[in-house]
């Protein structure tokens, strides 16, 4: 199979992902429970003209189908709509704000906090899993060996606290929560979210060499003489790049998922703590739009990881054509 035509493949798998899951965030709110025009109104019961009014704006008097239908082709315009109005004051509905505008302020913010945690976890997982095989029967080594052990079974919010207490809170070298200090904000949460997947590319990358150093082309490479950190930094790293790439796209779901905790312990105002307030405010068109804004970063991202993988690797692409 060609490189177009797997590119083109994958990108209709991506893209026929993106609908099943729209589909399955808009079935789920389907399901819940309660009527959310009515609980606008509290205890009181509402007019009958303003409420068929609010049904008919939000789409609540289509069937299901229709209001799907709606709501992909305002996604493919850009169209996204108000987020869900919160109450009501004195018999008058309170507008959300529009949901594109809430996009817009969260996503630098989040964007900014997610590209520089890829680079921090690129860099020390590469670096670290490396050093931990160059310096694999010296203590350093080891040392390296058993802090990505100990880091991988930290949970992240358990990270968070605990970084934030010790270097916010009792050494005040960083900021507690915000982004009123500019870069200096971000240190902590770049370096939180960053750490779990770090350490687990560190473990990665230092089985990925261990086993290509039997190998018997580097066997020949040592034969000849060749030191052992170009051995290992540079013929063995480049053939263990794979499923580093593959790891780094099927990461991003990780990410995204801490993304959330990190953002609400650290109260930066991105995509997360949206996400967050959303839940607690129960606004499904906030919510959905979300998610499904979520979904779409985490299937580019496998998507992009797979493109690379196959250019790294054109069996990857001999392997698709063979199936059905």
């Amino acid at each position: 199979m060609s490189a177009a035509a797997f590119a083109v493949r994958r990108l209709f798998q991506a893209v026929l992902t993106l609908l099943l899951a729209t589909l399955v965030f808009q079935g789920a709110l389907e399901l819940l429970p309660g009527d959310p025009i009515r609980a606008l109104f509290g205890p009181r019961r509402p007019e009958p003209g303003l409420y068929a009014a609010l049904q008919a704006r939000y789409d609540f008097d289509q069937p299901f189908p229709v209001r799907y239908a709606a709501y992909l082709g305002d996604l493919l315009t850009g169209d996204w709509g108000s987020s869900f109005p919160g109450g009501t004051v004195r018999g008058h509905v309170q507008e959300g704000p529009p949901i594109i505008s809430i996009v817009r302020s969260a996503l630098p913010v989040s964007a900014a906090l997610l590209g520089a945690s890829l680079v921090v976890q690129g860099a020390v997982g590469l670096v670290a899993g490396t050093l931990s095989v160059l310096l694999r029967r010296r203590a350093a080594g080891g040392l390296i060996y058993l802090a990505a052990l100990g880091m991988v079974s930290v949970p992240v919010i358990v990270l968070a606290y605990a970084s934030q207490a010790l270097f916010a809170v009792e050494l005040r070298w960083l900021p507690v929560t915000g982004t009123s200090q500019g870069l200096r904000s971000y240190v902590l949460p770049v370096l939180t979210l960053a750490a779990a997947s770090a350490a687990y590319l560190t473990l990665l990358t230092r089985s990925e060499l261990l086993e290509h150093l039997r190998a018997r082309w580097i066997r020949a490479a040592e034969a000849r003489s060749i030191p052992p950190h170009r051995i290992v930094g540079l013929h063995a790293l480049r053939a263990s790049l794979v499923p580093l790439v593959t790891f780094l796209g099927a990461n991003a779901g990780q990410l995204l998922t801490g993304l959330v905790v990190v953002e609400g312990v650290f109260g930066l105002p991105g995509l997360g703590g949206a996400l967050f307030a959303a839940i607690q405010e129960r606004d499904p068109a906030v919510l959905t739009a979300l998610l499904t804004l979520a979904t779409a970063a985490v299937i580019a991202a496998n998507l992009v990881a797979d493109l690379l993988h196959a250019a790294v690797d054109p069996r990857v692409r001999l392997a698709d054509r063979s199936r059905p």
